[in-house]
């Protein structure tokens, strides 16, 4: 009943995402003056394009904004297909995708995993963490994993818990409503999945996530398990990766993130605020930044604007 309870929930939020993406109205002041922080961050970052979509606490779109760079070098507003468009949106489904691991009782957030270094060597794949200002060497909990989205860390659980069944991992991600998962035929592909990578959704599909989480809702899973999820979108600004979106003005909880392909370099930053009492849940994504930033804290910087000017209003 919760899963099926949860599938509705998200379809209703899906259907909203639809109707009022690109919508104006009301909210045409608040588009236009979100679209020109974004528009400042895509050229100090010398961006391709990024986007922005913010909903309430009643999942009703309050912001959608598309720009792209244009052949005359300006930016304009993009098409709306974007936010109906699957991609792979990298690290910042890793919260979800270590929910089967936590209800199975394989691990508990508390847990230490013994990290080898920068690089983990299996079965010919190589796994590497790239936020070297934030890797840890030595046992990190699987809290500290999260928050600075260590890719060891995670390959380690699933290859301690699900290397000799990955269909039973795929599968309990299916059941949350991760369904654009591939099948775990070798070790890359099924290593990819906890990293985000292979797995398609849509912007509304992984805001849909984070603003379950923003609404304390125990249908996605179980209520040590939220809490948990709550916890570390907590930290993760407050001394993680997510520092970037940390905010004098406002407590912002969330997740960076980054999906790196051979077409794309996306920075990611998805979450909710005020984090002690939620009444927005934003994604802002920002494609191939060429300046000298490091990619996890792109996305959050624009994030904590953005932030801090709706609630300003």
């Amino acid at each position: 009943m919760k899963r099926i309870v949860l599938c509705m929930s998200v379809m209703f939020l899906f259907v909203l995402l639809a109707c009022n993406s690109g919508k104006k109205g009301e909210n045409s002041k608040m588009d236009s003056d979100i679209g020109d922080i974004l528009q400042k961050s895509l050229v100090e970052l010398q961006a391709d394009s990024g986007y922005v979509l913010v909903i309430d606490t009643a999942g009703q779109v309050k912001v959608s904004v598309n720009m792209v760079l244009g052949a005359d070098g300006k930016y304009e507003k993009g098409s709306n297909r974007i936010f109906s468009a699957q991609s792979e949106m990298g690290s910042l489904l890793m919260p979800f995708a270590l929910i089967p691991a936590l209800e199975d009782g394989l691990i508990t957030w508390n847990d230490s995993i013994e990290i080898p270094g920068d690089t983990l060597m299996h079965d010919g794949v190589s796994i590497t963490d790239e936020n070297t200002q934030m890797a840890r060497t030595g046992k990190i909990t699987v809290k500290d994993i999260v928050a600075t989205s260590s890719n060891i860390g995670m390959a380690k659980i699933l290859l301690e818990n699900y290397e000799e069944q990955p269909m039973m991992f795929t599968q309990k991600l299916k059941l949350i409503r991760i369904v654009n998962v591939p099948s775990p035929d070798d070790t890359k592909t099924f290593l990819g999945v906890g990293q985000g990578y292979g797995v398609t959704m849509t912007p509304a599909e992984m805001l849909s996530f984070y603003y379950t989480v923003s609404k304390n809702d125990t249908t996605l899973c179980s209520d040590t398990t939220m809490m948990g999820i709550r916890e570390i979108l907590d930290e993760t600004v407050a001394s993680g990766l997510g520092m970037s979106a940390l905010s004098e003005k406002v407590k912002i909880a969330g997740k960076t993130g980054s999906a790196i392909t051979e077409d794309e370099v996306k920075s990611e930053f998805c979450g909710y605020f005020p984090a002690d009492a939620p009444q927005y849940t934003c994604l802002v994504v920002i494609s191939n930044p060429k300046n000298s930033q490091p990619i996890e804290k792109i996305a959050g910087d624009t994030f904590r604007q953005i932030a801090e000017y709706i609630m300003e209003k």
